[in-house]
Parts: C-alpha cells; structure tokens; sequence
C-alpha cells in the first residue's frame, strides 16, 4: 500500500515539473508552445507573465546571458541590491542583485548593443527603475 502511494506521488511530482511553464535554456524551441514567451527581439527572448517579472536570454553579447528583471513600478524592493552608477559595472556583478535607475536601464541596454531607438522603447516600462539579477550560459 505505501509503494502504491509513494509511486503515485513521485508520478504526480514529475507530471506537475513537466507541466510546469519555464524559458529552457535555447528558447527557441519554446516559441509558440508558451503564451507569456515573447517573440524574438533584437537582443534575444524574453518570457513575461505580466506582473512585474521578466527572465531573459540575453544573445547580444559574446557569451549568452540569463536574466530576471523585477519591475519597480509593481512594488519590488530589494534592500541589499548594489545601485549601480555605471553601465560597466553591471558586467562584474553577476548573479547579484542589482538596481538600475530608469536612465542607467537605458545606457546599460545601449552598452549592450542595443539600438537606441528599442533601448528606449523598453526603459519606458521602467519609470521607477529595475532590480536585476543576470547569469552567463556556456562557459
């Protein structure tokens, strides 16, 4: 009886992590499968469900780079994340938490390589700022 019952549970456990919406690493296989993935832009693939939280691939830099971005505007604070000043500090700040004011988001995209046109067409979302965590992928 308790095999019946752990072998139950383990099955469902596994159905509930398959069924699970998540950005595998290589999103590309994941476009048109998942609603909240957005289509590729110019600087990668970003999934957004819609409250305040964005993870990201990034693909303009050399080595591809996974993010989350916390919106300000949804009432996101984190107390121990490093204010950046510069958009070159970013690069050595990884898999902390960081905060980017709205025109720092806007260098830090454009140092990036993004065109400066959809740079602001992003930070526009982001009147109070951001909070950012990032990761390197591949090396």
């Amino acid at each position: 009886m308790n095999k019946r019952v752990l072998g139950m549970a383990v099955a469902l456990m596994a159905l509930a992590m398959l069924a699970t919406p998540v950005l595998a690493i290589g999103p590309e296989n994941a476009i048109g499968k998942n609603p909240n993935l957005m289509p590729p832009a110019p600087y990668g693939f970003d999934m957004v469900p819609g409250n305040g939280v964005a993870h990201g691939w990034i693909t303009v830099t050399p080595v591809p780079k996974t993010e989350i971005t916390l919106n300000a505007v949804y009432g996101f604070k984190i107390k121990s994340a490093f204010v950046v000043t510069d958009p070159v500090q970013v690069l050595g700040m990884e898999n902390k938490w960081l905060y980017l004011s709205q025109s720092l988001l806007y260098d830090y995209w454009v140092f990036m390589g993004l065109d400066p046109s959809f740079a602001a067409f992003i930070v526009a979302n982001f009147p109070d700022g951001a909070y950012m965590k990032w990761n390197s992928v591949g090396q």
